[in-house]
């Protein structure tokens, strides 16, 4: 079970945001925009509403910063369920397909550049990212670590 929080950890903060991580997407304002597009904008937006709601009014970060991403997929109801096996079979296929984990962290880190934690992307310098899929049954959600680089 995940408990949804904000930790402040030696000038760290750690975000964890419920909800489907959704890749970066271009919208090249042809027509519509794609659902791909708006399910993006919609994530981004509860992300910016979430680490606004926990940043409160600090101050913003200077320098360098390291942002760290951990994107947990939702369990697809058409993998396996109970299997311990064929999940993690399953898993080692699946992880290596989209969504692409570059454009989940693009479009995360540009949710916490604009939230005035940092000044923009240019300020990241280090960090790590990784995706995984939520156990069965759990929710979604992404793991925002920021601090000094």
């Amino acid at each position: 079970m995940v408990v949804w929080q904000t930790t402040p950890v030696l000038d760290q903060w750690r975000f964890v945001v419920p909800g489907q991580p959704t890749p970066w997407t271009v919208y090249t304002r042809r027509g519509e925009p794609h659902r791909g597009f708006l399910e993006m904008q919609a994530w981004q937006e509860q992300i910016r509403a979430y680490v606004r709601s926990q940043w409160g009014r600090k101050a913003r970060l200077d320098g360098g910063v390291m942002v760290d991403t951990a994107f947990y997929l939702r369990w697809p109801q058409t993998a396996p369920q109970h299997s311990r096996r064929a999940m993690a079979v399953w898993r080692e296929k699946h992880l290596a397909m989209k969504p692409d984990l570059d454009n989940l962290r693009k479009a995360a880190t540009d949710c916490v550049a604009s939230v005035l934690l940092v000044v923009g992307d240019q300020q990241v310098v280090s960090g790590r990212m990784s995706k995984n899929f939520a156990e069965p049954g759990q929710e979604p959600y992404t793991v925002i670590s920021v601090g000094k680089a």
